[in-house]
Protein backbone atom coordinates (compact mmCIF):
# COMPACT_ATOMS: atom_id res chain seq x y z
CA UNK A 1 0.00 0.00 0.00
CA UNK A 2 2.40 2.82 1.20
CA UNK A 3 6.14 2.54 1.32
CA UNK A 4 8.21 3.79 4.24
CA UNK A 5 9.09 7.19 2.67
CA UNK A 6 5.45 7.93 1.87
CA UNK A 7 4.46 7.15 5.47
CA UNK A 8 7.14 9.55 6.76
CA UNK A 9 5.90 12.26 4.41
CA UNK A 10 2.31 11.70 5.53
CA UNK A 11 3.40 11.89 9.17
CA UNK A 12 5.25 15.17 8.49
CA UNK A 13 2.24 16.59 6.62
CA UNK A 14 -0.02 15.58 9.49
CA UNK A 15 2.20 17.41 12.02
CA UNK A 16 2.31 20.50 9.85
CA UNK A 17 -1.47 20.49 9.50
CA UNK A 18 -1.88 20.14 13.30
CA UNK A 19 0.47 23.09 13.87
CA UNK A 20 -1.46 25.22 11.38
CA UNK A 21 -4.78 24.30 13.03
CA UNK A 22 -3.44 25.23 16.47
CA UNK A 23 -2.03 28.49 15.12
CA UNK A 24 -5.38 29.30 13.52
CA UNK A 25 -7.25 28.67 16.81
CA UNK A 26 -4.78 30.81 18.75
CA UNK A 27 -5.04 33.59 16.19
CA UNK A 28 -8.85 33.55 16.42
CA UNK A 29 -8.76 33.73 20.24
CA UNK A 30 -6.29 36.61 20.22
CA UNK A 31 -8.30 38.43 17.55
CA UNK A 32 -11.50 38.12 19.59
CA UNK A 33 -9.70 39.34 22.72
CA UNK A 34 -8.25 42.39 20.93
CA UNK A 35 -11.63 43.15 19.35
CA UNK A 36 -13.32 43.09 22.78
CA UNK A 37 -10.69 45.41 24.25
CA UNK A 38 -11.13 47.86 21.39
CA UNK A 39 -14.91 47.61 21.70
CA UNK A 40 -15.10 48.30 25.45
CA UNK A 41 -12.13 50.65 25.92
CA UNK A 42 -14.10 53.83 25.07
CA UNK A 43 -16.56 53.00 27.86
CA UNK A 44 -13.84 52.73 30.50
CA UNK A 45 -13.64 56.11 32.27
CA UNK A 46 -10.07 57.34 32.30
CA UNK A 47 -9.77 61.02 33.07
CA UNK A 48 -6.24 61.71 34.23
CA UNK A 49 -6.67 65.48 33.94
CA UNK A 50 -9.66 65.46 36.28
CA UNK A 51 -7.84 63.25 38.79
CA UNK A 52 -4.75 65.46 38.63
CA UNK A 53 -6.84 68.59 39.19
CA UNK A 54 -8.57 66.95 42.16
CA UNK A 55 -5.21 66.00 43.71
CA UNK A 56 -3.88 69.52 43.20
CA UNK A 57 -7.01 71.07 44.71
CA UNK A 58 -6.74 68.84 47.81
CA UNK A 59 -3.04 69.55 48.37
CA UNK A 60 -1.84 72.07 50.92
CA UNK A 61 1.69 73.29 51.59
CA UNK A 62 3.63 76.39 52.49
CA UNK A 63 7.14 77.39 53.37
CA UNK A 64 10.39 78.89 52.20
CA UNK A 65 12.01 77.01 49.31
CA UNK A 66 15.50 75.84 50.30
CA UNK A 67 16.11 73.55 47.32
CA UNK A 68 14.65 72.85 43.88
CA UNK A 69 15.70 69.91 41.74
CA UNK A 70 14.61 67.33 39.18
CA UNK A 71 13.98 64.03 40.99
CA UNK A 72 15.25 61.52 38.43
CA UNK A 73 14.51 58.67 40.82
CA UNK A 74 10.82 59.66 40.61
CA UNK A 75 10.19 59.88 36.85
CA UNK A 76 12.12 63.17 36.56
CA UNK A 77 9.52 65.02 38.64
CA UNK A 78 10.31 68.68 39.34
CA UNK A 79 10.52 68.95 43.13
CA UNK A 80 10.91 71.70 45.71
CA UNK A 81 12.03 71.29 49.32
CA UNK A 82 10.81 73.63 52.05
CA UNK A 83 12.64 74.85 55.16
CA UNK A 84 10.74 72.26 57.24
CA UNK A 85 12.29 69.62 54.90
CA UNK A 86 8.95 68.60 53.34
CA UNK A 87 9.00 67.97 49.58
CA UNK A 88 6.44 68.80 46.94
CA UNK A 89 6.28 67.64 43.32
CA UNK A 90 5.30 70.50 41.05
CA UNK A 91 4.65 71.11 37.35
CA UNK A 92 7.53 72.04 35.05
CA UNK A 93 6.05 75.52 34.45
CA UNK A 94 5.69 76.11 38.19
CA UNK A 95 9.21 74.76 38.72
CA UNK A 96 10.69 77.22 36.23
CA UNK A 97 9.20 80.14 38.17
CA UNK A 98 10.21 79.16 41.72
CA UNK A 99 13.62 80.02 43.12
CA UNK A 100 15.45 79.17 46.30
CA UNK A 101 14.42 81.71 48.95
CA UNK A 102 10.88 82.22 47.61
CA UNK A 103 7.97 81.70 49.99
CA UNK A 104 5.23 79.47 48.59
CA UNK A 105 1.65 79.16 49.88
CA UNK A 106 -0.85 76.62 48.53
CA UNK A 107 -4.24 76.62 50.30
CA UNK A 108 -6.35 73.45 50.26
CA UNK A 109 -9.33 73.78 47.93
CA UNK A 110 -7.68 76.39 45.70
CA UNK A 111 -6.20 75.93 42.23
CA UNK A 112 -3.65 78.70 42.69
CA UNK A 113 -0.34 78.98 44.50
CA UNK A 114 1.01 82.29 45.79
CA UNK A 115 4.74 82.74 45.36
CA UNK A 116 6.30 85.55 47.36
CA UNK A 117 9.50 86.18 45.43
CA UNK A 118 12.77 87.17 47.08
CA UNK A 119 12.66 90.51 45.22
CA UNK A 120 9.33 91.38 46.89
CA UNK A 121 7.05 90.61 43.94
CA UNK A 122 3.99 88.42 44.29
CA UNK A 123 3.55 85.76 41.62
CA UNK A 124 0.47 83.58 41.33
CA UNK A 125 0.68 80.18 39.72
CA UNK A 126 -2.70 79.15 38.27
CA UNK A 127 -3.08 75.40 37.83
CA UNK A 128 -5.72 75.74 35.13
CA UNK A 129 -3.72 78.20 33.06
CA UNK A 130 -0.44 76.50 33.98
CA UNK A 131 1.36 79.82 33.85
CA UNK A 132 2.51 82.53 36.20
CA UNK A 133 1.21 86.09 36.24
CA UNK A 134 3.51 88.49 38.03
CA UNK A 135 1.79 91.29 39.94
CA UNK A 136 3.67 94.27 41.33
Amino acid sequence: MFNENEIKNLDLDYRLIRILILFNKAFKCISIFVFLIILFLPFYPIDFAEESEKNFRESQYSGIVIKSYIDYANHAAPTIVFSNHSKEEISPKFFSNVSVGDSVVKIKGKLTVKIYKVDGKLAIYDYLKDNEDVKH
